[in-house]
């Protein structure tokens, strides 16, 4: 059988330049030149698509499918050689119509729209999809176009995931009696949990975006607050600090950087509790033995005594008899590091090795050998003649476990953010973007670090984009509502 291809002759225009001109052919050597076409450049496109993680199929402008991915065979059910056999009318029936006219707003507007239609499986499955279609170049005088088709299903149950896991993450921080902050770099509180309002009697919103000199601290404090913040983001280690506010009120905090995919220092998570009433009890217990009795018996935190030249157990209150998990009696006389501290005998960190402890993280363990994290902090005192160590301790298993949830909520909404085949953003009140996912890079040529702190103006986007982008951001921030903001991607990216 013997066919023409389409000639291609160079002709000079008016201008003298010479172009390119096509040769009309008759119908069906027209189209045995577009598949012959379509084979020529199949090796430029088949690599791409079949390695896509979305399915694609590729279609010709009368709806005959041309070709499919391996995503798209396993979503519609049917074999690759059925679906070449078919036009796109077969697997999304009520919408062929719809597609039909679409493609013909591409041709004449060379716009890119998307389309919510339905696909229809081999097994008779009804399956919502958004297709965004956009026109192949290099394939002759027939159109040819790409349609990437994403699974609405699919998309909800992410969108779902993510609902999720950031429900879970503000239910328990939200929920806890610490108060827990976040912080960037220019120490601005990004988030504070409902808690602060009980300890300040000022709403959380009020925090937001404010730095420490703008929340009403003494000056020593903002000082202190600042360079214990700046020393974690430089140092990419926890920290910890003890503040007085104006009121007279202690807070026990404690600082741990939040880490980026590169291991930078994105942001530092403060946790904070009231310690006043600890305080108290440790001034108190200075000045009278009869007033450290009573305090002994009725706080909620563990206290022990220990002799501090036998270490022999001298006394126990009942906070720390619950958490060891056997009475008082049984453990006093005991030594204490045969009973309650992991240290080897002669290697007590107090009085052997010298060592401070004031509010350190340390272990105790119970009755039957497990260790419980704690806060602990040990003070000289005299009893009765007595040189003894006076240790004070704080259970923290339930803040580890709120720690490490926090911890996984967060390493699971990244992971999801960072596969998500969606531009996902996040910003400031100041339009300075906070995150972006590695899409980006996809839609911009940009690297996702590089937006990090910087707003769109900043970054010499286009000023109407700018102020588009921007005026959608404040709105949000008022409303406290979901806008949506209808972009073209060549408008936004150039």
């Amino acid at each position: 059988m013997h066919y023409k291809k389409k000639k291609k002759r160079q002709d000079v225009n008016e201008s003298n330049k010479s172009e390119d001109i096509f040769v009309e052919p008759d119908s069906f050597n027209e189209k045995i030149h577009l598949n012959e076409v379509f084979k020529e450049s199949e090796e430029g496109y088949k690599f791409p698509i079949n390695n896509s993680k979305v399915p694609i199929n590729i279609f010709s402008e009368d709806m005959k499918i041309l070709d499919v991915n391996k995503k798209l065979i396993q979503l519609s059910g049917y074999s690759k050689k059925e679906l070449l056999s078919m036009k796109m009318k077969d697997i999304y029936p009520e919408s062929a119509e719809i597609l039909s006219k679409g493609i013909k707003k591409i041709i004449e507007a060379k716009k890119f729209p998307i389309f919510e239609i339905n696909l229809h499986t081999k097994k008779g499955k009804i399956i919502p999809v958004k297709i965004v279609v956009t026109e192949l170049k290099n394939y002759g005088p027939k159109s040819v176009f790409l349609g990437t088709v994403r699974d609405n299903d699919a998309l909800m149950q992410i969108e779902k995931a993510l609902t999720g896991i950031e429900k879970s993450f503000r239910t328990l921080a939200e929920t806890s009696f610490d108060i827990i902050m976040l912080f960037d770099r220019e120490c601005r509180n990004l988030y504070v949990n409902p808690t602060i309002e009980k300890l300040s009697g000022i709403p959380p919103e009020d925090f937001i975006g404010k730095k420490f000199v703008q929340l009403g601290l003494s000056d020593d404090l903002v000082k202190l607050y600042k360079e214990t913040v700046y020393k974690v983001f430089e140092t990419k280690t926890d920290d910890h600090v003890e503040l007085k506010l104006p009121k007279g009120t202690w807070i026990d905090a404690f600082l741990v950087p939040e880490f980026d995919e590169k291991g930078e220092v994105k942001f530092v998570i403060i946790t904070a509790r009231d310690i006043t009433e600890r305080k108290k009890m440790e001034e108190a217990l200075k000045h009278s033995e009869e007033y450290q009795r009573t305090i002994f018996s009725s706080v909620h935190t563990g206290i022990i005594v220990v002799d501090e030249k036998t270490h022999e157990i001298l006394d126990v209150n009942q906070v720390a008899a619950d958490l060891i998990g056997v009475s008082k009696e049984k453990i006093m006389g005991n030594i204490c590091h045969r009973y309650i501290c992991p240290a080897d005998e002669g290697k007590c960190p107090i009085s052997d090795l010298d060592q401070v402890l004031d509010n350190s993280e340390r272990v105790l363990l119970d009755v039957k050998g497990n260790e419980i994290p704690i806060l602990k902090t040990v003070i000289p005192i005299k009893l009765a003649g007595r040189e003894c160590l006076l240790e004070s301790f704080i259970d923290m298993t339930e803040r580890k476990k709120m720690e490490e949830a926090l911890k996984h909520s967060e390493e699971s909404f990244r992971a999801l953010s960072d596969d998500s085949i969606d531009l996902i953003m996040r910003h400031d009140r100041e339009h300075r973007h906070l995150y972006v996912n590695p899409i980006v890079e996809k839609f911009t040529g940009i690297m996702p670090e590089d937006f990090i702190g910087k707003t769109l103006k900043e970054m010499g986007f286009p000023k109407d984009l700018v102020k588009l982008w921007e005026k959608a951001i404040d709105k949000v921030f008022k409303t406290k509502k979901i806008t949506t903001l209808n972009l073209n991607s060549r408008r936004v990216y150039g």
